[in-house]
């Protein structure tokens, strides 16, 4: 049972943000949403970079935040909302345990059953709205739009990752999303060269400092050993895959076992200014932002050979240096 008390809650990025809307409410005190307050959106990297300490439950009040700004209805407020309940443990990591390979997708893959019953369900079904429509991501052009076009979860994210690390303020934030509007078939729109050069030049930053630079790639791969081997061992159930973060750790180091331990001190040694040997990395995720009618790689050539450059690496084999 739910009481619906409208409440404030500030965010870091967007500031105060007034929610008032009863399954709004409802959901932010479900047990599958509270989880996420001990997930982070970059898998392992918090251990070996503090400063990305981050969580789903912050990430997805700043989706819902942009959806609600841009006129989403509000199924897909909803969507926005919800739509990382089905990370597990380290986030992107169970991609690696699962080989669900470049897509990175396995938390989408599970997403729907998470709906078929249970509180989620019934919270929706409360307030007369479908379960299945809710869960069905790709249905909601603003929440979910294929890259390199921009959408509300590939804005927010890349907010506020910078925003942890000192990329961007709150006055840019701002200033880019006033800039925006948004059309069906491109995802969110520039109307000025200016802010979509930042933002794009931004996400180009991310993705080789931050997201896929070698520490963080080797992490992934470190931890999946990890769990791997413990589920392997019998150490650890599937059950576990939904423990919060610092409890899948606390747990695991719990065990003083040799080959844990090797590969966590291995992890938590990991630099992420310190470049690797060449390598492939496992996902792309450079933004090309619509400016009007036209890409950025139309209109700005430097950002062109950027981008270009970055994607070969993306697809280019190579090897991993421990």
């Amino acid at each position: 049972m739910y009481i619906s008390i409208p409440m404030k809650y500030f965010d870091e990025i967007y500031g105060e943000l007034n929610l008032v809307e009863p399954v709004v409410l409802d959901l932010l005190n479900s047990r599958a949403f509270q989880r996420l307050k001990g997930i982070r959106p970059n898998g392992v990297s918090y251990y070996f970079d503090h400063r990305l300490n981050q969580t789903r439950f912050e990430h997805c009040l700043g989706v819902y935040h942009i959806l609600k700004s841009f006129g989403a209805s509000l199924a897909e407020q909803i969507a926005g909302l919800l739509h990382d309940v089905s990370h597990q443990v380290f986030s992107h990591v169970m991609d690696f345990v699962h080989n669900t390979g470049p897509a990175q997708d396995y938390q989408d893959s599970i997403h729907h059953t998470l709906f078929k019953k249970g509180e989620l369900k019934d919270i929706l079904e409360k307030y007369h709205l479908d379960s299945s429509s809710i869960s069905n991501l790709k249905k909601w052009p603003r929440l979910d739009n294929e890259l390199p076009n921009i959408c509300a979860d590939r804005l927010d994210y890349t907010f506020r990752d910078s925003f942890q690390l000192g990329f961007i303020n709150r006055s840019t934030v701002s200033e880019i999303l006033a800039d925006l509007t948004f059309e069906p078939q491109k995802g969110f729109v520039f109307k000025h060269l200016e802010l979509a050069q930042i933002f794009g030049r931004l996400s180009y930053k991310m993705q080789i400092q931050v997201w896929h630079n070698f520490a963080s790639e080797t992490s992934f791969k470190l931890m999946s050993e990890i769990l791997k081997y413990a589920s392997d061992q019998k150490l650890i159930l599937d059950n576990d895959y939904w423990l919060a973060d610092d409890d899948m750790v606390k747990k695991l180091l719990s065990f003083n076992d040799f080959f844990i331990n090797q590969k966590w001190q291995q992890l938590i040694a990991l630099d992420p200014a310190k470049p690797g040997a060449h390598f492939k990395k496992s996902k792309f995720r450079v933004v090309n932002p619509w400016v009007a009618n036209q890409r950025l790689t139309e209109l700005d050539f430097e950002f062109k050979q950027m981008f270009e450059e970055e994607k070969i690496k993306y697809g280019r084999s190579g090897i991993y240096c421990f």
